[in-house]
């Protein structure tokens, strides 16, 4: 009985707007619409300087996601496609659609980097983020390399 009445409470107090349905995780992560250069703990010991890499994010924040159902067209797919490519050897279209090619590429990334299971999804987020190679590079010297971030 109490549970009927609790489940009625929440019913009225959601039809006033009062209490909100809970939602996915997924749902709270924003879509990546940019990208930001993060330092990396990779050392050029040449130059004498710590690696960086252009990372996708929202409004700055790495802490975001991609996948074949966002339907966007911008420049934080453009990074994961050209960082597909020079890292792992696909030939992909630069051009900023998350489509079957970019997300065949990313799961291939993703088993490359040692995920599995449910981790091994065609979907960037933040454990994609931090186990795939990025392409590292130092301004002066415009060389590049393929690191993970940490």
């Amino acid at each position: 009985m109490k549970r009927v009445l609790t489940a009625a409470a929440a019913l009225i107090l959601a039809g006033f707007g009062i209490v909100a349905a809970a939602t996915p995780a997924a749902a709270a992560t924003p879509r990546c619409n940019s990208y930001v250069s993060v330092p990396t703990t990779h050392w050029d010991v040449l130059d004498q300087y710590y690696m960086s890499a252009k990372v996708p994010s929202y409004n700055g924040s790495t802490n975001c996601y991609l996948s074949q159902q966002s339907s966007v067209v911008n420049n934080a797919v453009k990074v994961l496609q050209t960082d597909l490519n020079r890292c792992y050897g696909y030939h992909l279209t630069v051009d900023g659609k998350f489509g079957s090619g970019t997300y065949s590429a990313l799961m291939g990334a993703q088993r490359s980097a040692g995920l599995t299971g449910g981790d091994v999804d065609g979907v960037y987020g933040s454990i994609t983020r931090d186990a795939i190679d990025w392409v590292t590079y130092k301004d002066v010297h415009q060389r590049d390399y393929c690191n993970p971030l940490l």
